[in-house]
């Protein structure tokens, strides 16, 4: 071609329309918003906008490449039909809701809609579609991503990695039930710091506990929080983390090996990070972006690359740096830790910008086991802080930093350096270690050609741990792989590809919410033996006394953990235990004779020390072992109760074939631990004598009878509640012939009152039911004591620590030194039975706050309120220096009788706006409480009759004028279907009024509650004499009037009253009348045209008129307005029925004229 043929070529430029406006694409016309079109063929590149909402119907749609139609818009703004066929090129964008026959779209196209066929539909390659797809028979290509659901009455194919976020019919293993491409992000950004969680977790040594390590959060999530974690260099095995079963409340995670390695693993000490889901915007203006997706696309070395593209949802304006860290463990088939991880699965990322990212499960380099089902990927995506950050925790605020870094962590000798922005160190100056976590940001490179193909994952070096100032300054990475078996690719961990990390670092551990435990305690003995293991109490403490265990989860750390330290019990595994109900007990075995230290940590995480009580007083932590030696054991009842006298056994340990047997002089002693210095001193007895409370001396014990080293010590009784110290020595001497023996021991225990007596000495209800006098209305104040009450036989007769039901402890002995600070008090519900129980708060009307305090044994509960009627018991428990003091169900004396506070009533008028006087209109009856709920134990004995009455004191009466007690149901008196209480002035000839409906049963009323009312009118109904021609249709006028003081008028607010079924007429050729609807008070009756002259009487036949003309007008009948009656015969009784005469034929005479003359 010429250069003149190329200048004067035609240029062929893309058209644009914007529909419905002109012009319109060829072959189209406009109807309003609606497009008809016969055949329309789009070029490429061709855009199509829509203005406002619009219907576009085509025969035949063919679009080339390129094409957009409303691209920038909703899919609800256009709906798309056409009826034969619709052929689009590559790159197809569209946003409609489309139905067509055949549909056929090329590569690469962009959808947002539903798609509806009645025949076929197929997509090319790498197809992008947000909607549900329904068709006869349907083709998807290779690498399609839709979101929504498909249905296919014939064949439904979708190829190679093309992904369905939805449900598929027929069924495809590539579809998945989700409804979201990002899981656990669907709602708003929050402005508002997540909960969240960083904390120090060992992960077990496998090799010695092989099973996976149970982590409990120090805080309730309100879902299943995201976990992340950095796994360390300890161990040279390659070596991964795994985690599953996330819950609000903790997970489990274990560290697993890959193909090539023996699978168990040594101990790894660590941090994880806790995130509930969510996007949030931080007070200091960064976003966290926590999420997750459902996945089972892999990247494997040398096999498949399957990603799966993410959107961020958070609009970071740069590049964030992730974290990524697999939930689940839905495909694992080895049997681990005793064999490798199958299929060994980590996190894969790349491909990240300030708008997406690639996420897949890394395979690395083994093809061992399947992947069959989709695996929790969650990933936390944030952008880098320049320097330093803040957030605030529960008590403490927190700085954080996070960084992208370049391409800079390689294979398993490098340890990386990454440098922090500055020194990490507090307000001192002091440095310190902060706590990083890590994830590979790139995947052989930026690039992902880098030539390694090798993946892998990140781990910690330690190097620096033990050097703070480095550690302050930097973190250390490494990228770990397959380093051998069958099918590793090249059996080496250089991975010399540089890789980018996503790093968040946090200046020490904290949680934003935590769960309320204050600390762990250990109970120990100052010295054990080394040939038996010493039993070790470990608790779980609510509060500063560890009056109240945290019955929560919870796994503890233990240590000593050397060697020659061995911890045995219920859930322990080497130095670790699990469990929950606040305390546990453990054995420590000590193999060499030494004095270890004794501690305590774990999750949750106690934000306070462990706190060690070496026999029975707070201290060091530390435990003497020695090789030789010998001492006492005394072993108290599992449960010592004030009171009650209780075998004890005493048992002398020692190191050696030495056994104490026979009868020995044991001296016994006592001393006081809590309180310190009791009010009121009494000594406990050992067979009725009482204990001194110092060391008696030589000589001055007690005889026991020891067989192969044990005895029992009969008879140990305390009078009060404490905690207690007893004391036991013994010297062996020549004449016993164990002389050089000599034994000492302690223990320490706590005597408990048996219950604490719940009563109001004031409220007499001795029968326990309705018959009882009133007490208190639901809701108002009243009070109650309590008393610590000693143990006896009569009230315990199963002996099982409870006092028995219907126990009667009011006139038990005291506990005159017990004391306690957050007693749970329960109400009981003794009549009525069956009913529903109450709620119990204090004067702030708060649930939950109905916790008290004693002193000396007693307590005064005052300002208590109550939500229900009915008769109640109230009983008390709580926690006394780490013994439970439970509640006796059935005891205490009962309390009552509690009535309503108030009564509400409910009014809806009988006619919309207004009732008339004498008609019927719905009530409703409520009893409430003090704050307005129902008490619905007010019913049947507990209900009585109630009284209704006028508040505006109107002349006149309720019919009926009370509510039998029957009539209340779960505290409610419903009238209202079909309504039945009806006021009725005292004379008819009343002008309107409202009447407010008070209830009252004599002891509650409704004046201080909310009571309905109703305007009320004295009505008549009037039908009007009609004439006119037998051959024209004639009406009736019928008026609805209400006395308005001075004169009957037309009701205009009658809308309501209905005609039908109340006419009655006399025998006559005249047809009957057809009633019409009522509107503002008037009416009418139509009769046909009768052809022929004739009258006929009507009556409106409302209630009894023994009187009246029509003889069928006078029964009584029920169901009728009988209020409307007028005084038609003049004797102002108001008890007639209203009628008037139809007449037909008859000539009406000349209407009246008034004349009226002018004046000049």
């Amino acid at each position: 071609m010429s250069i003149l043929q190329l200048l004067f070529a035609p240029v062929v430029w893309a058209a644009s329309y914007t529909l419905p406006s002109s012009p319109l694409p060829s072959g189209c016309t406009a109807n309003g918003t609606q497009i008809n079109c016969t055949n329309v063929s789009l070029g490429n590149n061709d855009v199509v906008t829509i203005s406002g909402n619009v219907t576009w119907n085509v025969v035949n749609l063919t679009a080339g490449n390129g094409v957009r139609i409303n691209s920038g818009g909703i899919a609800g703004a256009l709906t798309l039909n056409v009826t034969s066929n619709l052929n689009a090129g590559n790159n197809f964008v569209l946003t409609a809701n489309l139905q067509s026959p055949n549909i056929s779209i090329g590569n690469d196209a962009t959808i947002r809609g539903n798609i509806v066929s009645s025949s076929n539909l197929t997509f090319g390659n790498n197809l992008d579609l947000q909607g549900n797809l329904q068709g006869a028979n349907i083709n998807v290509g290779n690498n399609g991503q839709i979101i929504g659901n498909i249905t296919a009455s014939g064949a439904l194919n979708l190829n190679n990695n093309t992904v369905v976020q939805g449900t598929c019919s027929p069924s495809r293993p590539n579809c998945w039930s989700n409804t979201t491409p990002i899981l656990g992000c669907s709602s708003p950004l929050k402005n508002a710091v997540p909960k969240m969680e960083v904390a120090a977790v060992t992960v077990i040594d496998t090799y010695t506990k092989p099973t996976p390590t149970s982590v409990n959060f120090t805080q309730t999530f309100t879902s299943p929080p995201l976990v992340f974690t950095l796994p360390t260099t300890d161990g040279s095995n390659s070596a991964a983390h795994r985690i599953r079963n996330v819950t609000a409340t903790g997970f489990q995670i274990m560290t697993v090996e890959p193909d090539g390695e023996d699978g168990e693993h040594v101990s790894m000490s660590l941090n994880f990070l806790a995130i509930e889901p969510g996007r949030y915007l931080l007070p200091d203006g960064n976003k966290l972006e926590a999420c997750y997706i459902e996945t089972t696309r892999a990247q494997q070395a040398n096999g498949t690359h399957n990603w799966e593209t993410l959107s961020f949802l958070s609009g970071f304006t740069g590049t964030p740096a992730v974290l990524g860290q697999i939930q689940t463990m839905r495909n694992e088939t080895g049997n681990l830790p005793s064999e490798p991880s199958r299929p060994w699965l980590t996190t894969a990322i790349t491909g990240v910008t300030s708008g997406t990212m690639k996420v897949a499960l890394e395979r690395s380099e083994t093809t061992a086991g399947t992947i069959s089902q989709s695996e929790a990927v969650a990933y936390l995506a944030a952008m880098p802080t320049n320097g330093r950050s803040s957030l605030q925790g529960s008590t403490k605020t927190v700085d954080y930093e996070i960084i992208r870094t370049n391409e800079v962590v390689q294979g398993w000798d490098s340890c990386n350096i990454i440098n922090y922005s500055s020194p990490w160190q507090k307000a001192d100056g002091t440095r310190f270690r902060p706590i990083p976590l890590a994830s590979m940001n790139t995947r052989d490179g930026d690039s992902g050609t880098g030539g390694e193909d090798d993946g892998g994952w990140f781990r910690r070096c330690t190097t620096d741990d033990n050097n703070v100032n480095n550690a302050s300054q930097r973190l250390r990475l490494v990228v770990d792989e397959i380093r051998t078996g069958s099918t590793n690719r090249d059996k080496n961990r250089t991975h010399t590809k540089a890789e980018r990390a996503g790093i968040v670092i946090f200046s020490e551990n904290f949680v934003t919410t935590p769960v309320n435990l204050h600390h762990y305690e250990l109970e120990h003995t100052a010295s054990g033996l080394t040939c038996e293991p010493a039993t070790i109490t470990l608790k779980a403490c609510q509060d500063a006394a560890c009056n109240t265990l945290y019955t929560g989860n919870v796994t503890v750390d233990l240590t000593p953990a050397g060697s020659n330290s061995t911890w045995s019990g219920t859930n322990v595994q080497a130095n670790q235990v699990e469990f929950s109900g606040g305390r546990v007990t453990l054995q420590l075995a000590q193999t060499i004779a030494a004095t270890v230290t004794l501690g305590a940590s774990g999750t949750p995480t106690a934000p306070n020390a462990t706190v060690c009580l070496k026999d029975g007083a707070t201290g060091n932590c530390q435990m003497t072992f020695a090789a030789g030696g010998s001492s006492f054991t005394l072993t108290p009842p599992t449960d010592n109760l004030s009171c009650k006298a209780a075998d004890w056994t005493i048992t002398a340990a020692s190191c050696g074939s030495n056994k104490l047997s026979g009868q020995k002089n044991i001296r016994l002693w006592y001393e006081y631990v809590i309180p310190a210095t009791p009010s009121t001193p009494a000594a406990p007895t050992q067979n009725g004598t009482a204990l001194p409370a110092t060391d008696p001396g030589a000589g001055n014990g007690r005889q026991l009878t020891f067989t192969n080293g044990s005895a029992t010590l009969p008879s140990l009784r305390y009078a009060d509640a404490g905690r207690l110290r007893i004391q036991a020595r013994y010297q062996g001497s020549a004449a016993t012939g164990d002389a050089g023996i000599s034994l000492s021991g302690n223990t320490t225990t706590v005597f408990r009152p048996l219950a604490l007596w719940v009563d109001d000495p004031g409220a007499s209800c001795t029968a326990g039911n309705a018959s009882c006098a009133a007490y208190r209305k639901s809701g108002d104040p009243f009070n109650l004591t309590a008393k610590a009450v000693c143990w006896e036989a009569a009230d315990d007769t199963d002996n099982n620590g409870i006092a028995d039901p219907a126990a009667n402890l009011g006139n038990n002995p005291l506990t005159p030194n017990f004391s306690i600070t957050d007693a749970l008090l329960t109400p009981e519900l003794a009549a009525p039975s069956g009913g529903a129980n109450a709620v119990l708060t204090d004067a702030t009307g708060t649930p939950g706050n109905d916790k008290f305090s004693t002193t000396n044994g007693n307590a005064t509960i005052t300002d208590l309120r109550l939500s229900e009627v009915g008769v109640f018991r109230f009983t008390a428990q709580g926690s006394y220096l780490g013994s439970n003091i439970p509640a006796a169900p059935g005891t205490g004396k009962p309390v009552g009788r509690f009535y309503p506070h108030h009564f509400d009533t409910e009014v809806t008028p009988a006619h919309g706006t207004f009732t008339y006087s004498g008609q019927p209109f719905p009530v409703k009856v409520s009893a409430r409480n003090l704050s307005g709920s129902i008490t619905a134990n007010y019913t049947g004995a507990f209900a009585r009759v109630t009284t209704l009455s006028d508040a505006n004191g109107s002349a006149g009466s309720f019919s009926p004028a009370t509510l039998a007690a029957i009539d209340f149901t779960s505290g409610i008196a419903d009238a209202t279907t079909p309504a039945r209480i009806a006021f009725t002035f005292s004379n008819k000839l009343t002008a309107p009024a409202t009447i407010i409906v008070r209830a009252g049963d004599g002891e509650t009323s409704s004046a201080g509650g909310s009571e309905g009312s109703t305007l009320l009118r004295s009505g008549r109904l009037v039908l009007l004499n009609a004439h006119g021609s037998e051959q024209l249709q004639l009406s009736m006028p019928v008026q609805l009037q209400y006395w308005n003081g001075s004169a009957w008028v037309t009701n205009t607010l009658d809308s309501y009253t209905s005609l039908s079924g109340i006419m009655v007429t006399n025998t006559t050729p005249c047809s009957p009348p057809v009633p019409s609807s009522i509107s503002n008070g008037k009416g009418s009756l139509t009769f046909a045209p009768p052809g022929n002259a004739c009258g006929v009487d009507v009556c409106a036949h409302l209630g009894n008129d023994a009187n009246h003309p029509l003889t069928t007008c006078q029964p009584a009948v029920a169901g009728r307005a009988v209020w409307l009656q007028g005084s038609w015969d003049g004797d102002g009784n108001y008890n007639d029925n209203p009628a008037a005469r139809a007449t037909f034929g008859i000539y009406s005479g000349r209407k009246p004229v008034i004349y009226r003359r002018e004046r000049y």
